[in-house]
């Protein structure tokens, strides 16, 4: 018997790369600056910056360090422990770098000096709360004059005011919107890539500590893709990476075939 994929899978998924990459190729970002955790949207992880070169790189040191948590936080919640997988990226907006730090919480600091202009404060003044990895980035939104940092930490979305970092209060509940799935067998919300924003909308995905990046427990909770406003927070759509009756590919018979480093998931009623 020969295993065929699902021809309207190959198609949908095909037309999907086709467009995503026309439109987020376009979303380049300034030279100098670094929008997205990725270089910009279409993760080109570029810069047309040229003062470092082949000839000069080896030439380079460190101007400033900082600490991965501000010393302070430490002293206010000695029982605190750090995860030492420190992975953010900082974004350059208009000659500001933002990153998170080593608990997830954004800082927004002079790249010259290392000096904070301005740091995320704690939603509540708890170890629980303080207690969060960091993520590996944040999004950057503007329309007009408005400004915002977009983050995922723990199980909430947050929206921050790019210039003072301060909660966009009328942003979901105070500034935050719950990401925390209401599943029997969903555990803890954690995403650690972070959002992605595209037409005012956040789109985030997520792992339930169910299935993750290996996917091997098909009885977790379906970890599906959900879209929020950016002004509002307010839930949009929901993608359903399994689908419900009704949707396209809810009657399709699934059955997963490891071919080497390939999975190739496919619709059993086509096997020959």
């Amino acid at each position: 018997m020969r295993a065929r994929i699902f021809p309207g899978v190959a198609g949908l998924l095909v037309g999907i790369l086709a467009a995503g990459s026309w439109h987020l190729g376009a979303q380049t970002a300034p030279v100098g600056e670094w929008t997205y955790w990725g270089g910009d949207r279409a993760f080109t992880r570029y810069s047309g910056l040229d003062q470092i070169s082949a000839d000069n790189v080896s030439q380079l040191r460190v101007a400033w360090r900082r600490p991965g948590v501000d010393p302070s936080v430490k002293q206010a919640f000695p029982d605190l422990r750090v995860s030492g997988n420190f992975r953010s990226t900082p974004l350059m907006i208009g000659g500001v770098l933002y990153a998170p730090n080593a608990i997830g919480l954004v800082r927004a600091m002079d790249p010259a000096t290392g000096e904070t202009r301005w740091e995320q404060k704690p939603f509540a003044n708890t170890i629980e709360e303080v207690s969060r990895p960091s993520p590996r980035g944040v999004d950057y939104w503007k329309s007009g004059t408005e400004e915002r940092l977009i983050l995922v930490r723990g199980e909430y979305l947050y929206a921050l005011n790019l210039k003072t970092g301060d909660y966009i209060r009328d942003f979901g509940d105070q500034g935050r919107v719950s990401l925390h799935w209401d599943h029997d067998l969903a555990a803890l919300f954690s995403w650690t890539a972070g959002p992605i924003i595209a037409n005012d909308v956040i789109i985030v995905a997520g792992a339930t500590s169910g299935a993750g990046d290996g996917g091997v427990k098909k009885e977790a909770a379906p970890e599906d893709i959900r879209g929020f406003d950016v002004r509002t927070g307010k839930l949009l759509w929901v993608f359903h990476v399994v689908p419900r009756p009704g949707e396209f590919g809810a009657d399709m018979q699934v059955e997963l075939i490891n071919d080497g480093p390939v999975t190739i998931v496919i619709d059993s009623r086509v096997r020959e």
